[in-house]
């Protein structure tokens, strides 16, 4: 019996989802209506709940510039540093019919929050992401992004500091 109500809820599931393909927006003329875009971040480190939000203006249709913030939890028992990046970037997008595949090179301002005594610093470092969304509708698109965060100017935290993956959503205006 439970297998035919996984069945049937697989076959309904599949269904929606079917037909919401045929109704989502092309990404490409999502970024030629709306000049503006609000992004937010949701995801989960080892410090436990991570969170982000970006405004992009879309200076083209085929890349948009502009700044992010990110925020990730600290947690002693793990070892992990608690880390806040506020940064510029530009974002070339390459889009697919409803999907849109993009890269995010910047640099930003980091504060660590050392975990165990760790000291804490104030530094400067590159980033860079890369991440996938579907347009769902006409000014939203849904997906998942990787972020690679770097320390260039201290001595006890050079190098990657946070890789992450978090799920985002962007809202076109």
């Amino acid at each position: 019996m439970s297998h035919w109500k996984l069945s049937t809820f697989i076959a309904v599931l599949c269904a929606a989802l079917g037909s919401t393909a045929f109704a989502a927006e092309y990404s490409e003329s999502t970024f030629s209506k709306y000049e503006h875009a609000a992004w937010v971040s949701l995801g989960f480190t080892n410090g436990g709940l991570s969170l982000g939000a970006d405004y992009e203006y879309a200076a083209d249709r085929t890349y948009g510039v502009g700044g992010l913030l990110r925020f990730y939890n600290k947690d002693d028992d793990r070892t992990a540093d608690g880390i806040m990046v506020i940064g510029g970037f530009i974002r070339p997008h390459f889009h697919r019919r409803a999907w849109d595949l993009y890269v995010t090179p910047g640099f930003g301002i980091i504060n660590i929050d050392g975990a165990r005594n760790r000291d804490d610093a104030t530094t400067l470092g590159p980033f860079m992401s890369y991440g996938v969304l579907y347009q769902v509708a006409e000014s939203m698109a849904v997906g998942v992004e990787s972020m690679t965060t770097s320390v260039w100017f201290d001595e006890d935290y050079r190098g990657i500091v946070m890789t992450d993956v978090m799920f985002r959503g962007r809202f076109s205006f």
